[in-house]
């Protein structure tokens, strides 16, 4: 995130994590997210969390045969 205080981070520095997620696997599931929950078309959703069409294309494709995948660590 950045170098700020505890009490120097606002609503908005916490709402940025999650529209530009630095750790790839956290990208990955905020794309799809935006794709499959909100209805983003595919193209946006490329465009907006850094991937090409076409990757994004085989992600979705792969994501839908194993939809269960753990994406984060419990």
């Amino acid at each position: 995130m950045s170098t700020k205080s505890r009490e120097e981070i606002t609503d908005s520095d916490i709402k940025q994590v999650f529209l530009e997620p630095a750790n790839p696997t956290h990208r990955r599931y905020e794309a799809l997210r935006a794709y499959f929950v909100e209805g983003v078309p595919s193209a946006e959703a490329a465009k907006r969390f850094g991937y090409t069409t076409g990757s994004f294309r085989v992600m979705c494709h792969d994501f839908r045969q194993d939809p269960h995948r753990a994406f984060f660590c419990r």
